[in-house]
């Protein structure tokens, strides 16, 4: 029999939220769109979706999985809680690790067992760490708050706000390791409201004309060695956007061509975090560790 384990490495993936606000031009050019951050729209919207019933805050994906916010907290440095979710619609016999023996699953079909995935945003620049979960990643969280901070975000001086993936130093390093840099290619869907990017929202257009789903654009470089102070700010104008589902480098290592993905190159974070009797991490125990890793983070640099 193993033994059983007092604590275990729970992994967080680090982001950023940029809320958007149109800036009115006086000079008869065309108005633009602002990133800044507001901690407190932020922590009214999240309050008034934990505010609701249950069946009210629930976001269903093709009835088989499920999450709502279940937990929200704030100090006086950073807003923090837990989503509950589940996933269900199949039930197959159990089977005994050690001794391989299979019994009848007595869960019904709609049942599912509940997961918690905690997240813990500093309130000073919009720094967040999530919990990795293969189901509610950024962009279910991004479609989440869409769909019930909707009424919120009407209500208020901005029109959108994005959860942006944060570059690890690996990305860039993996970067540098290239001999060449060909493309950059990115995946845009049309199932979601892009918001205010014009140029997302006229590709949506024409993939609507074409009946298509997903359409990937590839932008093949000038220069096949144009280094990271092109390449990144490249980047950084499509990472978070609503509707882009995929990020790519292209480019050559001693002759091998080698694709760097955005999704699987942010910030990681993997604490030691004390379990139950049934290797459920310890909510309490959890918060104390992020919190830590928080406050210890440097601040965002913002661009306003």
């Amino acid at each position: 029999m193993a033994k059983k384990k007092s604590s275990k490495r729970v992994s967080f993936s680090a982001y950023q939220i940029d809320v958007q606000y149109i800036q009115k031009s006086n000079s008869g050019k065309a108005d633009t769109i602002k990133d800044t951050w507001d901690a407190e729209f932020f922590g009214k919207l999240l309050r008034e979706i934990h505010a609701r019933d249950n069946s009210a805050k629930k976001f269903v994906v093709s009835d088989e999985w499920f999450m709502l916010l279940s937990d929200l907290q704030e100090d006086e440095h950073t807003i923090y809680g837990n989503f509950k979710c589940a996933e269900y619609g199949r039930v197959a016999d159990l089977i005994h690790a050690d001794t391989l023996k299979s019994r009848t699953n007595p869960r019904q079909m709609r049942e599912g067992e509940e997961d918690y995935v905690h997240f813990m945003i500093r309130k000073k620049d919009g720094f967040v760490l999530l919990q990795y979960n293969i189901k509610l990643n950024r962009s279910k969280l991004q479609d989440y708050l869409d769909r019930h901070g909707k009424n919120t975000l009407m209500n208020s001086s901005y029109c959108s706000f994005n959860i942006c993936s944060l570059l690890s130093v690996d990305f860039i390093e993996d970067l540098k390791r290239l001999d060449k840099i060909k493309s950059t290619k990115i995946e845009i869907t049309s199932k979601v409201d892009t918001g205010e990017n014009e140029f997302i929202r006229e590709m949506q257009g024409e993939m609507e004309e074409l009946e298509a789903t997903h359409v990937s654009l590839e932008f093949k470089a000038k220069r096949v060695k144009e280094g990271l102070q092109s390449i990144v700010p490249y980047i950084n104008k499509f990472r978070g956007q609503r509707g882009v589902t995929s990020i790519k480098v292209i480019g050559e290592h001693k002759g091998a061509e080698k694709s760097i993905n955005i999704d699987k190159s942010h910030e990681i974070y993997r604490p030691d975090v004390k379990v139950d009797k049934n290797n459920n991490p310890s909510s309490e125990d959890l918060y104390d560790k992020i919190a830590s890793i928080i406050k210890g983070r440097d601040s965002l640099k913002r661009s306003e």
